[in-house]
């Protein structure tokens, strides 16, 4: 049986993948980044989201998702999963608002870089189309009560034209 293996540099967990596929999981973190201190509302620069909770289990399912992808296309996706604490770094802000100390910086950018590097390579391997999903967690949307949620902020994250009913609905196209 084949196995999804990971190298890691700066808590960043990283898997060069074989399918147009990412999986990023930004928030499930529980490591202290070493000589960095936590952030602070006091010191987040005002119109920052705020928060330092983790999305408890959103690593091990990206793990098992990645897995079970391969298990099931003899094919990887790319995963990419923080596990430094949010308290520390919020690997979903902007640079501006992910940290208070200059000393995470270098754990912020392993992590986007390695994204970014990522998407490139799907990119330029698949006539710029690729697929990637942000894994987090949630405590469940009163208002839209489900299992799993996708989001596209609002289609802004498709490409002009793409078709999203035929992600699910297949049959019908």
């Amino acid at each position: 049986m084949q196995i999804v293996t990971y190298a890691e540099r700066r808590l960043v967990k990283r898997h060069r993948g074989t399918l147009p596929v990412i999986l990023t999981c930004p928030h499930d973190g529980s490591e202290a980044p070493a000589q960095v201190s936590e952030r602070t509302r006091e010191q987040t620069p005002g119109g920052c989201d705020f928060t330092t909770s983790r999305d408890r289990e959103a690593a091990p399912i990206t793990e098992a998702v990645a897995q079970r992808m391969l298990a099931v296309t003899g094919l990887s996706p790319y995963v990419v999963i923080a596990r430094f604490h949010r308290k520390f770094i919020d690997a979903n802000r902007s640079a501006a608002c992910a940290f208070t100390d200059p000393a995470a910086q270098p754990f912020y950018e392993e992590y986007h870089t390695r994204i970014a590097e990522y998407v490139s390579q799907i990119l330029s391997q698949n006539q710029g189309r690729g697929f990637l999903f942000d894994i987090h967690g949630t405590s469940g949307i009163a208002a839209d009560p489900a299992d799993l949620y996708l989001g596209t902020v609002n289609g802004s994250t498709l490409l002009a034209g793409f078709a999203v009913f035929t992600l699910f609905y297949v049959g019908l196209v």
